[in-house]
């Protein structure tokens, strides 16, 4: 691949958010409920499903992508340079403005674009950064996580990388204990369409070995993951001997309403333009209590549940039912207007010192559910486009995050908001 292309590919990740290839998105899709400048209501933003206003951007987004690739493919056959580009990766982000661009490696991550090429072997895997360091599943015990964590510690204590042994063992095991008993309560699975199929907590450790709550930098902290995968979709007798504590629990309530609202919110929506919604991320968060709550993952060490998919032979519908004033819990940090808007309102809250407990409407949830889908397809249309069927590049996945509002409306989430919540599209010919 020549030089030339390497750089255009390079130039459109490093573009600037205020640089001409931007466009400004209907504050409809970003001002949440509570925020400053929040016009419309709250049905009104719900129901909205128009983006016209970043039609121009998407055009030329999908457009200049396309050539750029397309001019690239047809150097890839050139076995003298032995270079071969297996995926270009593009990340979006939104200003507070509304300002929606290509933004460079460091910023926020408002949408990830996937593009590869068409032509290579179709697989369901959907490429991840980093290997989780410890793995977990239904059958892991505590002596089996223990056996993970030790040679981690002896290896990041032998590395230099932590100076202290002690700090490390007693943050790192407690930090495994706790996630441990979280995934206890992920097997509510019952007939929903969408289940608890991945756990993980990503925790970012200095070198006096306190665990820390801001994100990792390069060459600065370490980064240790713990995941806990589903090995079977209904695993429900382990499950039932193992719910003893509070944390336990309180994430499998928790889990099963999730799985209730996401199964309605997408009963009615299928795969379009060849995109489907595969995937859906959300991040947990515990009160002093051990109540599982929805949370933000800015400023905290928080587990995060990816939701998948699986095919159910027979569905109550009317286990999805609920009444107006179901909800469940998500904690919010505290801002300026947060609770005059949730008093006026009528949504219930618990208040604490940095952030709040509120009880989020479900019925609203849903509704900002099929917004964000909405956003997702919208990817989807512009690059299957007709004038692109014979190009040799195509968008694989697209992730839109979305922070969420105490009422349960969503938006698009802002370069410095908090994203809670993840969709995964994918592109079912690639």
């Amino acid at each position: 691949m020549k030089l030339k292309n390497i750089l255009a590919i390079g130039t459109l990740n490093l573009s600037l958010i205020g640089s001409v290839f931007a466009g400004t998105l209907n504050p409809a899709w970003h001002l949440l409920p509570e925020d400053k400048g929040y016009t419309a209501s709250i049905e009104k933003a719900a129901s909205s499903d128009n983006l016209e206003s970043i039609e121009s951007f998407l055009d030329i987004y999908t457009g200049t992508h396309h050539d750029i690739l397309e001019e690239q493919a047809s150097y890839s056959t050139d076995k003298g340079d032995g270079w071969k580009v297996k995926r270009v990766r593009t990340w979006l982000g939104l200003g507070a403005s509304g300002k929606i661009g290509v933004v460079g490696f460091g910023g926020g991550k408002t949408v990830k674009v996937d593009w590869e090429p068409k032509k290579t072997a179709k697989s369901n895997e959907i490429v991840e950064e980093d290997t989780a360091d410890v793995v977990l599943n239904e059958y892991t015990e505590k002596s089996d996580l223990d056996a993970q964590i030790e040679p981690i510690i002896k290896n990041l204590v032998k590395s230099g990388k932590v100076k202290n042994e002690a700090e490390l063992r007693k943050n790192l095991k407690a930090k495994a204990v706790e996630f441990h008993e979280y995934t206890k309560g992920m097997y509510s699975v019952g007939d929903s369409v969408w289940y608890a199929k991945k756990l993980r907590l990503d925790l970012t450790i200095s070198a006096s070995g306190k665990i820390k709550t801001f994100v990792v930098k390069v060459g600065g902290d370490v980064r240790v993951r713990l995941e806990w995968v589903r090995l079977a979709s209904k695993s429900k007798d382990k499950a039932r001997a193992d719910k003893k504590s509070i944390i336990a629990r309180s994430t499998s309530k928790l889990i099963t309403k999730l799985s209730q609202d996401l199964t309605a919110a997408t009963s009615s929506v299928s795969g379009k333009y060849g995109f489907d919604l595969s995937e859906v991320k959300l991040c947990l968060g515990m009160t002093a209590e051990g109540k599982v709550v929805v949370a933000s993952v800015k400023g905290g060490i928080n587990p995060c549940v990816y939701f998948g998919r699986q095919r159910i032979t027979k569905s109550d519908k009317a286990s999805y039912a609920i009444g107006n004033d179901d909800t469940f819990p998500m904690a919010k940090e505290n801002s300026e207007g947060l609770f005059e808007y949730a008093s006026k309102n009528k949504i219930a809250y618990e208040k604490g010192s940095k952030e709040s407990i509120f009880k989020v409407d479900r019925k609203k949830f849903r509704r900002g559910i099929q917004k964000a889908y909405k956003f997702g397809m919208k990817f989807a249309k512009k690059v299957t486009k007709k004038r692109y069927a014979k190009k040799k590049w195509g968008i694989k996945v697209v992730k839109p995050s979305y922070s969420l509002s105490v009422s349960g409306s969503v938006g698009v989430a802002k370069l410095s908001g908090k994203a809670e919540l993840e969709l995964v599209f994918k592109n079912l010919a690639m």
